[in-house]
This record gives structure tokens, sequence and C-alpha cells, in this order.
């Protein structure tokens, strides 16, 4: 069976996917974002934790817990233009990349 990757915002939705999970047997794995997913929703799950815009962290985070379906389940917040400064390809502001 495979294991579910679920990318949790804030919210409800993440904690009743982690529930319906449990209920349904699933292994499953959460990729929680700092200050923007609650705290409590990882305790007693499997999980890891990165930040919003850490591509290539979450990815290996992910491989390394052999997570091979994803679902985001939960709201994010916008991060301030700031917090995005030298970070081109998070908003697509590479040559070639497609709008």
């Amino acid at each position: 069976m495979s294991r579910l990757g679920i990318i949790a915002g804030s919210g409800g939705l993440p904690r009743r996917l982690i529930e319906a999970c449990r209920r349904d047997g699933r292994d499953f794995f959460v990729l929680g974002f700092r200050g923007q997913t609650e705290d409590g929703l990882m305790s007693g799950v499997p999980h890891g934790w990165t930040k919003l815009g850490a591509t290539n962290a979450a990815i290996e985070i992910l491989k390394q817990n052999n997570v091979d379906t994803l679902v985001m389940a939960g709201g994010v917040r916008r991060p301030p233009p700031r917090a995005l400064r030298g970070r081109k390809r998070a908003v697509g502001g590479e040559r070639g990349d497609v709008g």
C-alpha cells in the first residue's frame, strides 16, 4: 500500500484527513509549515516540519519518509513580499517559466 503525504495547512481539514487515515488503516506522513500549521496537529503522528517556500527541503523530507502520494489540506496564508526576497524560483520569476 502507498504512503500518503499530507501537506498540512491551517484549519480543520488536515485533522479530519488524519482521522480518516487512522480509521481506514492508511499509512500516512504529515508535513507542516512553521508558522502555518498548528503544532497540536502533529502530536502523536509521523511528521516533519519545513518553511513555506523551502521546496527542496520539503521534497527531501517526503522522500526520506517514503511518501508516494500527496494531498494538500488546509489553508496557507500568503507570506509577506519581504519573505520572498531573493526567491525568484518560488514566485515564478526565472527566465523561461510559463505564466
